[in-house]
C-alpha cells in the first residue's frame, strides 16, 4: 500500500503545521459489521473490530501505533457495545442483546489483553446508558418508568439490584463519570411533557426541557447538581461536554432547532451562544430545497475543546442513504438497507471565553461514510475526511487544508479503493485517522461426499479487511 503526501512543498512551506507521526495497518478476515476506535489518550488506543457474524478482535496499540496484544473473540452481535469503561488499568465492555435483558460483560487487563466475561439478567423493565465498575460489581445507570435507576450487580454472591435514584420523571442520559469519593456525575436531559387534550392526558409532547449535571451517591441520593435553563423559547434536547463546556441541540415550541453552547459554572446557567439549523446551512441552499433539506437532515455535535483563551465547536449535517433491494427479477422491491450517512456541510466556530464569535467557518465534507468524518483538537485545528482523503486545516494561520491519502487511486464511497472514512481527535494536538479497504479473495475448501467418500473441492470467496491508522499532529501541542 502506498503511503503519499499530496504535496511535501506545501507541508513544508507551512512549517509543520501539520504533520503525519505514525501509519500502521491492521488486517482481519470478514467483511466487519462495526467498529470502534477507544482512546487511552497518551497511553494508546483499543480498536475493537467484527470480523464476522460470531467474532470480534481486540487490540491494544501502543501511541506510536505499534500492537502490544490482540484477542479474539465468540460472540454473536449486530451491535457494538452498549457501554465502555476504563477503570483501574482494565477495560470493561458491557454487551446486551437486542431485548436488553441479558448482559455479557468483557474486563480486559489493558497492559497484557487478559479478560474475564461475565454475565447476567435484568428482568424489570430498565434501559440502560452507562457502565461504571468496581472491584466485584458492575454499575449500570439507566431510566426506567420513575425516572433515573442504577442496576447493580454483585458478582461474587451472584445477585443484581435495581436502586431508584431521588431524579424522577422524563429523563434521557447523555453521559455518565465516575468521581472521587464513590460518588457519579451523571449529564442529562429533564423533560417537562405537555398534552394537547389535557384533560385526557392524550397527545403527549416535550413542552420544555433543561439539562441537569447532577452528583449522585451509589444509594441514588442527589449531592449536588447544576443546570442549563430554557432561554428565549429554546429548550436543550441534547448534549455533550468536556470538563464545564456543554454543547448540545436546542428546540423551539414550533419544532425548529439549533446548536448551543454553555458553561456550567453556577447552579443555574444560561447558554451564550446558539444558531439556527438554518443559519448553520447557510447559503449552501436556498428556497424549498434548503426547506427539504432541514426536514430530512440531522446535525452531529463535537464535543466542544478549548485551547488557553478560545473555544471551538461545531458539528456537520448528515442525512441517511438507503439502498433498494430487488428481486430475482429485476423489478419487485424487496425492501431497503441502510447504506450509509451522507455528511454535506460542516460549520466551526471559535469563541472567546464569554462565548462571544471570534470566527466562523464552513467546510464542505460531501461524503458517504459510517462514522464522524469530522474532529477539533485543542489546538484549534480541524481534521475531516473528504473523498478518501483527510485534511487537516489550522485556521489560526489561515492556511488551506493539507491532505493526506492511502493511495493514489480515485478513492469514493466504495469500500474496494483504499481510504480514509473516520477521523477522531486523539489526545492534545493529536488526531487519528482511520482507513479501510475491502479485498475479496478466491478460496476452496475441500469437502467428502457420497458413500463412498470422495473429495471435491467448492469453490468460495473470501473477504479480507484491512483498516489503516494514521496518526496526525496539528498545532501547538499542550
Amino acid at each position: 500500500m502506498k503511503h503519499c503526501l499530496t504535496s511535501l512543498f506545501l507541508l513544508l512551506s507551512l512549517h509543520l503545521s501539520a504533520q503525519v507521526l505514525r501509519s500502521a495497518s491492521l488486517e482481519v478476515v470478514g467483511s466487519p459489521g462495526w467498529y470502534r476506535a477507544i482512546s487511552l489518550g497518551r497511553d494508546g488506543l483499543v480498536m475493537i473490530v467484527k470480523e464476522d457474524q460470531t467474532r470480534f478482535k481486540v487490540v491494544r496499540l501502543d501511541s506510536q501505533l505499534n500492537k502490544l496484544w490482540e484477542q479474539d473473540l465468540f460472540m454473536d452481535t449486530e451491535k457494538g457495545p452498549a457501554a465502555v469503561r476504563l477503570h483501574e488499568q482494565r477495560l470493561a465492555l458491557l454487551f446486551s442483546e437486542t431485548s436488553g435483558m441479558y448482559y455479557q460483560l468483557l474486563d480486559f487487563d489493558i497492559r497484557n489483553g487478559e479478560y474475564v466475561r461475565r454475565g447476567f439478567e435484568i428482568r424489570q423493565f430498565f434501559q440502560d446508558k452507562g457502565l461504571v465498575m468496581y472491584a466485584d460489581k458492575a454499575l449500570l445507570t439507566g431510566t426506567n418508568e420513575k425516572g433515573l435507576a442504577y442496576y447493580v450487580y454483585d458478582f461474587q454472591k451472584d445477585l443484581g439490584q435495581l436502586v431508584q435514584t431521588e431524579l424522577s420523571g422524563r429523563i434521557e442520559i447523555q453521559e455518565v463519570q465516575e468521581e472521587a469519593g464513590g460518588l457519579l456525575n451523571l449529564l442529562v436531559v429533564k423533560k417537562t411533557m405537555g398534552y394537547s387534550n389535557e384533560a385526557k392526558k392524550k397527545g403527549e409532547y416535550v413542552k420544555s426541557s433543561k439539562i441537569v449535571e447532577i452528583h449522585l451517591d451509589t444509594a441514588g441520593r442527589i449531592k449536588g447538581r447544576r443546570e442549563i435553563l430554557p432561554h428565549e423559547g429554546r429548550f436543550p434536547i441534547s448534549g455533550v461536554r468536556k470538563g464545564e463546556l456543554v454543547s448540545g441541540i436546542y428546540q423551539q415550541p414550533d419544532g425548529r432547532k439549533g446548536m448551543y453552547f454553555a458553561r456550567l459554572r453556577s447552579t443555574e446557567n444560561l447558554p451564550v451562544f446558539h444558531r439556527s439549523l438554518a443559519a448553520l446551512a447557510g447559503d449552501l441552499r436556498e428556497g424549498r430545497g434548503k426547506d427539504r433539506f432541514l426536514k430530512n437532515a440531522s446535525w452531529l455535535l463535537l464535543p466542544p475543546s478549548a485551547g488557553a483563551d478560545e473555544i471551538y465547536l461545531g458539528g456537520v449535517f448528515y442525512t441517511p442513504q438507503f439502498q433498494n433491494i430487488r428481486g430475482l427479477d429485476g423489478r419487485m422491491s424487496q425492501g431497503t438497507v441502510l447504506e450509509g450517512l451522507n455528511f454535506s456541510s460542516a460549520r466551526i466556530f471559535t469563541l472567546d471565553t464569554a462565548g462571544g464569535v471570534v470566527a466562523d467557518y464552513s467546510i464542505a465534507v460531501n461524503q458517504l461514510l459510517s462514522q464522524s468524518p469530522l474532529s477539533i483538537n485543542s489546538a484549534g485545528a480541524v481534521a475531516y475526511i473528504s473523498n478518501g482523503k483527510v485534511l487537516v486545516r489550522n485556521f489560526h494561520i489561515g492556511s488551506r487544508p493539507i491532505a493526506y491519502q492511502l493511495t493514489d487511486d480515485r478513492a469514493d464511497s466504495s469500500p474496494y479503493v483504499a481510504g480514509y472514512r473516520q477521523t477522531l481527535h486523539w489526545y492534545d494536538n493529536v488526531f487519528l485517522a482511520i482507513g479501510t479497504q475491502n479485498k475479496l479473495e478466491a478460496q476452496q475448501v475441500t469437502t467428502t461426499s457420497g458413500k463412498k467418500k470422495k473429495k471435491r473441492s467448492i469453490p468460495y470467496t473470501q473477504t479480507r479487511k484491512t483498516f489503516f491508522l494514521t496518526s496526525i499532529s496539528a498545532g501547538k501541542a499542550e
